[in-house]
């Protein structure tokens, strides 16, 4: 495997929520939807707990749905982002006395997260310019700029072979989550971050 080219960004990104349009982020994840096992019941549980679904939508701008997997390039990895983070829903309903509370809901955000981190093990390439997964631009905007790109695995580079999965779940959750929407859904970065899959 060949290591990534220098990346410029540190792990402190903007938020993403200004800049992503709804209606491109809404149909990359109806896309990974539409190709995905689970794809009725992830929209079961949009439609249990709403305010997940700007969230998902945000991170589906963020990774698209061309971003693959490392150990696998057929499946993506905003699909992989869905299943797990469906299988903690369903492990925290099963514990749960009610399939709709907030530490159900919480346990589905969360496990969203927990796959991101593999981003760095993918070199994402148009000509000479490299995607960087925390330069704060996420990958649907520099698609747009960049056309059709070649995805390569790589190993990470430079500080980013250094960073603990748990600090890029972190960046990931801080650029495609608002304030209010951590505020409402009782939930820090930190939680986020360190939470660990059962």
């Amino acid at each position: 495997m060949q290591s990534v080219p220098m990346l410029r960004a540190s792990l402190a990104m903007p938020p993403l929520a200004g800049a992503v349009p709804v209606r491109e982020a809404s149909a990359l994840l109806n896309r990974a939807l539409s190709r995905s096992a689970i794809g009725h019941e992830v929209r079961v549980a949009l439609a249990q707990f709403p305010i997940v679904k700007p969230i998902i939508e945000r991170l589906a701008w963020y990774v698209t749905d061309q971003m693959p997997v490392p150990v696998n390039f057929a499946r993506s990895l905003l699909a992989l982002c869905l299943v797990y983070a469906q299988r903690q829903l369903t492990k925290a309903q099963a514990a749960s006395l009610s399939p709709v509370s907030n530490a159900v809901r919480n346990a589905w955000v969360s496990g969203l997260y927990w796959h991101v981190p593999m981003m760095v093990e993918v070199d994402v390439a148009a000509g000479d310019e490299h995607w960087d997964p925390f330069a704060g631009e996420p990958l649907g905007l520099w698609l747009k700029s960049h056309g059709q790109p070649s995805f390569r695995l790589v190993t990470p580079a430079d500080g980013y072979a250094f960073v603990s999965p748990r600090v890029m779940r972190m960046a990931v959750a801080a650029a495609t989550m608002k304030p209010d929407e951590l505020a409402e859904l009782g939930l820090s970065l930190e939680a986020i971050a360190a939470y660990e899959i059962p």
